[in-house]
């Protein structure tokens, strides 16, 4: 299939949910007829600099609960978008559209197991990790059991510990 009919797409990069426009641009070719299916933004080293940055000077720390939100928000907004996506890819890669459409099912298969992980608990000292933040003011390191915390008549011990 030939892109003669389809239109040029011009997209800016994307940095720390931020469009970034640019005169310097990266062409991409259909692999298909080797036609121009569009261009994209480039970034410099001071775009890099920026977002890298304002990631070090983050002090938050999301919960469980947040991350599956996120994950689940992602999901929804690429399966509203689905064909969109779908076709994004075939410019870019040559693929027929079912095998597309295959691939952007699988990114929201992915998306809806790593959320229901997010909620699972890791095992690990964490302080006021729920949806309702600093509020509660509890402090809780939970561990997984395991074998080796065995008492020996088989059953299973896990140690909690909770402070105020």
């Amino acid at each position: 299939m030939s892109t003669a009919n389809v239109e040029t797409l011009q997209l800016p990069s994307y940095l720390g949910g931020e469009a970034i426009g640019s005169a310097d641009t990266l062409t991409v070719h259909y692999p298909y007829d080797g036609s121009i299916a569009g261009t994209v933004s480039k970034i410099n080293g001071d775009h890099l600099d920026s977002v890298i940055d304002r990631t070090r000077s983050f002090d938050g720390q999301s919960s469980r609960f947040d991350r599956s939100q996120v994950l689940t928000r992602a999901r929804e907004l690429l399966l509203e978008q689905a064909g969109e996506f779908a076709s994004l890819i075939r410019m870019e890669f040559g693929l027929c559209m079912r095998e597309t459409k295959y691939e952007v099912g699988r990114a929201c298969d992915v998306f809806q197991f790593a959320a229901a992980e997010a909620l699972k608990d890791d095992a690990i000292a964490v302080a006021n990790d729920s949806k309702f933040g600093l509020s509660s003011g509890v402090a809780a390191k939970r561990t997984e059991m395991r074998p080796s915390h065995s008492n020996g008549d088989g059953q299973y011990q896990s140690s909690s510990r909770v402070s105020h």
